[in-house]
């Protein structure tokens, strides 16, 4: 106990009063009565009634006694101390991946325990800060009250992802919040976090969460093509636990059941399976069932999606001189391509649709409002800057090989005789010749660009086997297959860029959960957080619907299917000792306690006062 105003004491001054009128000589008005005997308490008070009198026990004196005590400790501000969490920041990480949605065998999710642990580990007291980390790290609450109606929400909507974990996202966020008295929590079922670690997060303590599960999972399903022009089917299963399983992959094609395949899955290992997809369908779903008394503990890898492609002709109109043999033979052995031809004496182009436009050694008044492969353009344009032809000392380099132009394109095979200086914005430069750019690409105001500012007379490019192979390249890119889309299967998370065909305005992009998004020609799609189909809707100006292409989210992530947990050590550098032992010395004052035991105690001596008058 311990008084917080010991000033307040004074109050018990008020007593000596009290006590005052309790050993006073009583003063009483005489009065002549007729008889004595009713009087007998006035005769024995007159028998002591001196200047003072022994004081004597009375009820009355210890109720109004005990009431100033009570008062007086109650402007002293009685208290007792008592040891309660040490309030502070607390950094909150919770892994957010796919392997977080595997049920454990209280029916419950890996989040959802990570969820409970990290709220059981703050006090009301702390401030939290609660970073999500699924596919990109998402701070949900930054150094909020851990009582705050904005923690009570951040918790509610908190959600585990379809994909990986940005875990260097995470700690960048980590780092801007933290500081030397900041304690942090990591919450996740394997050791990926462990690579991107940093030194600097102090305080840090990681909570393995999850138990040892079985999985299996679909960690490949595609469509390809024979040489015969049908279609076949290769899926892999992954059997993620130390348990043989058997189990059947069942096929539906366009929502309709078309046929079930069982298969055994060996433990830790992947089993491939390949069947013919004949028929005639937009989208194929597979989705496999473990037979007994093997469980399956995550649902998000057992589903995956395959599109067919959709065999569409590409038109392309060739602008070239009517002796030029090289791009127009390369278009020709195009499968899929339809190629019309014209000349650059005709100073504008043909009326029609195409998808591409192909200009060699030729640039008309006017540029048609498509994408261009412009080869050898004779002067500059708004597009681009040509400059003087220079010399070529050494054979091209390639600058940007993972680029869809360079795929299986060798640039430094080439011999280069002459090249011409080239400018533009918005191209990057995917070979040069020394410090000229050689091949650029790129988006210009919604539309593809491919510009090779050489003459090809000036080159062996068309003796080279790259020569067809680039031009099959610039034509997939700059007529996509997939008209709408640039790969038909993304991951969760990723951003999908669309390509919509020339006629079309907008896109409007169906989700699997039934949500539907508008977007303008040349926009990207950055909602593909759920796994499933996705449809992809070509509108024109006027809103007619000129046609309807599909991709697929699906996790295809071995790591992630993997429900091993996973612990791992934090560095003695990255975990210094704490300053203190997490508590706090705090006061609980009693003045309300004493305040209403005083109003009793009145109540009582009130009571107790009007009855002995009655009585008396």
């Amino acid at each position: 106990m311990t008084l917080l105003a010991p000033l307040g004491l004074l109050g018990l001054l008020v007593g000596l009063p009290i006590l005052a009128l309790y050993v006073l000589r009583l003063r009483r008005r005489e009065v002549v009565v007729s008889s004595h005997f009713l009087w007998q308490q006035v005769l024995q008070d007159l028998a002591a009634n001196t200047p003072f009198q022994r004081l004597r026990r009375h009820t009355l004196l210890f109720l109004q006694l005990a009431i100033v005590a009570l008062l007086a400790l109650a402007l002293a501000r009685l208290a007792w101390t008592t040891d309660a969490p040490l309030g502070g920041h607390v950094l909150l990480l919770v892994d957010a991946s796919a392997s977080m949605q595997a049920r454990q065998r209280d029916g419950s999710t890996r989040f959802e325990d990570a969820l409970r642990q990290a709220q059981a580990a703050v006090t009301p007291a702390d401030r939290v800060t609660l970073v999500l980390v699924d596919h990109q790290a998402r701070l949900l609450l930054d150094a909020q009250p851990a009582s705050s109606p904005a923690a009570a929400a951040a918790w509610a909507n908190a959600r585990a992802g379809a994909g990986g974990a940005d875990w260097a996202g995470a700690f960048t966020l980590a780092l801007a919040r933290a500081n030397a008295q900041t304690r942090a929590l990591l919450f996740s079922d394997n050791d990926r976090a462990a690579a991107h670690l940093p030194d600097a997060l102090p305080n840090l303590r990681v909570v393995p969460i999850g138990e040892a599960a079985q999985n299996l999972a679909l960690t490949a399903f595609a469509l390809r093509a024979l040489p015969d022009g049908t279609r076949q089917l290769f899926a892999e299963v992954f059997n993620a636990s130390d348990t043989p399983a058997r189990g059947t992959l069942t096929l539906r094609r366009d929502g309709a059941l078309w046929r079930s395949l069982p298969f055994s899955a060996p433990a830790r290992a992947r089993t491939p399976l390949v069947l013919p997809a004949e028929g005639a369908f937009a989208v194929l779903q597979g989705r496999i069932v473990a037979d007994p008394p093997f469980v399956d503990a995550l649902a998000a890898d057992d589903t995956a999606w395959a599109i067919a492609p959709q065999r569409t002709q590409a038109r392309v109109l060739l602008m070239a001189a009517e002796g030029e043999r090289f791009v127009s033979s390369a278009l020709a052995s195009l499968e899929g391509v339809q190629v019309f031809r014209t000349t650059p004496e005709r100073r504008t182009l043909p009326q029609g649709a195409f998808d591409l436009f192909v200009l060699v050694d030729a640039l008309p008044d006017t540029l048609p409002d498509g994408n261009l492969l412009l080869i050898n353009p004779p002067h500059s344009s708004a597009l681009f800057t040509l400059g003087e032809t220079l010399p070529a000392a050494q054979n091209p380099r390639t600058q940007l090989p993972q680029h869809p132009l360079n795929l299986f394109v060798a640039w430094e095979g080439v011999t280069v005789r002459a090249t011409r200086a080239a400018t533009a914005a918005w191209a990057q430069t995917l070979a040069s010749v020394g410090e000229q750019p050689f091949v650029l690409a790129g988006e210009q105001a919604g539309r593809r660009v491919v510009l090779l500012p050489f003459a090809l007379n000036d080159t062996d490019l068309p003796l080279q086997v790259a020569f067809p192979v680039f031009i099959a390249n610039a034509v997939a890119w700059l007529t996509p297959s997939a008209a709408y889309s640039e790969r038909t299967h993304y991951r969760a998370g990723e951003t999908v860029l669309l390509t919509l065909p020339l006629a079309a305005d907008t896109a409007r992009v169906r989700t699997p959960d039934g949500a539907t998004h508008t977007l303008a020609r040349g926009a990207a799609f950055p909602f593909s957080d759920a796994l499933g189909v996705y449809a992809i809707d070509a509108l024109a100006a006027d809103g007619q619907l000129l046609g309807t292409q599909f991709f697929a989210v699906t996790l295809f992530d071995a790591e992630e299917s993997d429900l091993t947990p996973r612990s791992f050590d934090v560095p003695p550098t990255a975990n210094p000792a704490p300053a203190d032992d997490g508590t706090q010395h705090q006061a609980q004052e009693l003045w309300g306690a004493l305040l209403l035991a005083a109003f009793a105690l009145l109540l009582l001596e009130w009571t107790w006062y009007h009855r002995q008058w009655r009585l008396g």
